[in-house]
């Protein structure tokens, strides 16, 4: 669902308790280098972020350096695989003799690939510092981070370092050294990819069962664009997409992007959204981005949807984030709301499929009946879409419609806009012995939702979850002044 405003799974290494000491220690020690300074106020700095591939490694214990002299700060229990992508945490206390008589703040600035959440609770977002007080001194703080996905494609022995200050009450500093990072992701520049990124998902709702669920949605869309574009390096905040709009919770990332990044995330509607889509437009999608086509998106997917339906809502919302319908510039382009009775999307592929007539608008069906608003972002009710209300949950995925609205929007779609590639000659071979030995403990991959059981009008989740929040007029003139000025851009929540 759209609307308009302004715009690893974590594998287990446990390391001994240790006193950061003086001295850095080599390759993957954690020591840590501790001298007395003047205090410099706490600064909040880029933070690195998390990943988004799925790696079930079995975990591995990092290497101690053994304490030498008492520090201000113990830093023990790293939880770390050591691979590229998934995430970690560690905890640290303060060593005083008594209560400091004011706060001590501790800033965090990692490397280049990193990004922490100093208090542990992504919740809020992505912090790089936290406050002890009088109060809180002595108690034992837990501290998240990722080791972000780059493009380089092999192990990363330098950057992977965590710098820390204290200031206040106390004042100190050292450095955390997480050592080698192995490497497990690298850029396909055969095909275009639409990487899901799970960092958000605080309540575990995306399990490996659905994450693959919500993979083979992103796949079914991917594997018939044929676009490829230059690799993108994100380092930057993010509003964390919850509740339809961009509240002012954000998650700092340094991943890099092949062509579309899309940050995942879970809502709870209470029954009246099945999920949100849209673009991160400062990246891409609108005349005034870095870029005319979407490079970053997100979804939040509301954790009533059962895995039934999984599949349905998934793809609806990754239909938004690359553009569907009339959220990137190109596409947002051949809308006509000149009435919301008449409105529709004019696109030469998508007309062709629909008997020489332009698309109809949801809006033609009529006004919201909750809010009483038109919705201009989706198929009406008549186009077999994925991305329209009364076939989002019939359909077993994107159909040629999609495709086509796709193509109008900028896209190179294979068999719509591109031809097929050539598909390699079958090599008949002689004498296979059947296979008789087949595994009996595996998972199906069948993740359709079953859809004879189906019933529009009893959806799981009412269709009105995603409705226009700004007015039409609005909108229009919010267009008019992304022309004008830089910072006016159209952002579906």
């Amino acid at each position: 669902m759209t609307s308009l405003t302004r715009l690893g799974k974590r594998a287990i290494a446990l390391a001994p308790q240790i006193d950061l000491t003086v001295g850095l220690a080599p390759q993957i020690d954690l020591a840590a280098e501790l001298t007395t300074q003047r205090s410099s106020d706490p600064r909040r700095s880029s933070r690195p972020t998390l990943s988004t591939e799925l790696v079930d490694s079995p975990a591995i214990a990092a290497l101690v350096a053994p304490p030498s002299v008492p520090s201000m700060v113990t830093i023990s229990n790293l939880l770390f695989s050591g691979k590229e992508g998934d995430t970690g945490t560690f905890q640290l206390k303060l060593n005083l003799e008594k209560a400091p008589t004011s706060d001590i703040t501790l800033a965090f600035t990692p490397g280049s690939f990193l990004v922490v959440d100093a208090d542990g609770n992504l919740q809020n977002g992505t912090q790089n510092f936290v406050t002890f007080t009088p109060q809180t001194w002595n108690q034992i703080q837990t501290v998240w981070f990722i080791a972000e996905v780059d493009g380089i494609g092999t192990d990363r022995t330098i950057g992977n370092t965590i710098d820390y200050q204290l200031s206040g009450g106390a004042l100190a500093s050292g450095i955390y050294n997480l050592g080698s990072v192995a490497n497990t992701y690298a850029p396909d520049t055969s095909r275009f990819d639409i990487d899901l990124d799970f960092r958000n998902d605080t309540s575990g709702f995306w399990t490996l069962e659905r994450r693959a669920i919500a993979q083979k949605a992103s796949t079914d869309w991917s594997s018939r664009i044929a676009n490829e574009w230059t690799g993108l390096q994100l380092n930057g905040a993010i509003n964390t997409l919850k509740t339809g709009s961009s509240v002012n919770t954000a998650f700092q990332t340094r991943r890099y992007v092949d062509d579309l990044v899309v940050f995942v995330n879970t809502i709870n509607s209470n029954g009246t959204a099945g999920g949100y889509g849209g673009i991160e437009y400062d990246y891409g999608g609108w005349i005034t981005s870095a870029d005319l086509m979407p490079r970053v998106g997100q979804i939040a997917i509301d954790e009533a949807v059962s895995n039934t339906y999984l599949y349905n809502a998934v793809s609806h919302e990754l239909g938004h984030t690359l553009g569907l319908l009339g959220l990137n510039w190109e596409g947002y382009l051949k809308q006509d709301f000149t009435t919301p009775q008449t409105a529709v999307f004019k696109g030469e592929y998508s007309k062709a499929l629909n008997g020489g007539q332009d698309i109809p608008l949801q809006s033609q069906d009529g006004a919201n009946p909750v809010t009483g608003g038109y919705d201009y972002w989706h198929p009406a009710a008549k186009i077999s879409s994925i991305l329209s209300y009364e076939w989002i949950y019939y359909l077993a995925g994107p159909t040629e419609m999609d495709f086509a609205l796709l193509a109008d929007s900028g896209y190179q779609i294979y068999g719509v806009n591109v031809p097929f590639p050539p598909v390699a000659p079958v090599v008949p071979v002689a004498n296979v012995p059947p296979v008789t030995d087949q595994p009996t403990n595996t998972t199906s991959t069948n993740l359709q939702p079953d859809l004879q059981v189906v019933v529009a009008k009893t959806d799981p989740l009412p269709v009105q979850e995603e409705q226009l929040i700004i007015p039409i007029s609005e909108v229009l003139q919010v267009a008019i002044e992304s022309i004008q000025e830089s910072d006016s851009v159209l952002q579906p929540i």
